[in-house]
């Protein structure tokens, strides 16, 4: 499985608005090697989140300080 289809698979497997548990050290280790990824973790990661957006299923980083 490419990275594509393992990134779909995790998303697929919740509905928007769940907090990620199956995926969630893949899907911090790809937010790691982002090329913001400092940006993005800001202050910490508490959880990854499905959520939708415009026409998507997109995942949305929740931080420890609840930005």
């Amino acid at each position: 499985m490419d990275a594509e289809a393992a990134i779909r698979a995790v998303r697929d497997r919740y509905e928007t608005g769940t907090a990620i548990a199956d995926g969630d050290d893949f899907l911090r280790d790809l937010v790691a090697k982002h090329t913001e990824a400092e940006a993005k973790i800001g202050c910490g990661i508490d959880y990854l989140e499905a959520r939708k957006n415009a026409n998507n299923v997109c995942f949305w980083i929740i931080r420890t300080d609840g930005t």
